[in-house]
Formats: C-alpha cells, structure tokens, sequence
C-alpha cells in the first residue's frame, strides 16, 4: 500500500501580511481569501489569531 505525503508549504511573512491585511482592511472573509490564494480558510485564521495576539 502507498501512502500519500503532503509537504508542508512555507508562506513568507509578507505573503501573510498581504493576505491579513485584505481581511483587515477591505473585510474580505477568511473562507474568500482561502479560495484566493489557494489555502485552507483555517490556516488563514490561525495566522490572524496569531497576528492578533502577537502583533508583526
């Protein structure tokens, strides 16, 4: 049996900036920008809690 192994993609800082800073700014809905960019809406919201807790 085969199994299947997903590698793990690495976003630049930027990147994710970019992105929160569309949810932030122009509202756009985690769910839209994860059919965006091509990410699980849950990533994206994972990255905003961190961001909202931490800061840049």
């Amino acid at each position: 049996m085969r199994s299947i192994v997903m590698s793990r993609r690495k976003y630049t800082k930027e990147f994710k900036l970019k992105v929160l800073k569309e949810h932030e700014e122009q509202g756009v809905s985690f769910w839209r920008l994860g059919k965006t960019y091509g990410i699980e809406a849950s990533i994206i919201r994972r990255w905003w809690h961190v961001f909202d807790a931490w800061g840049e």
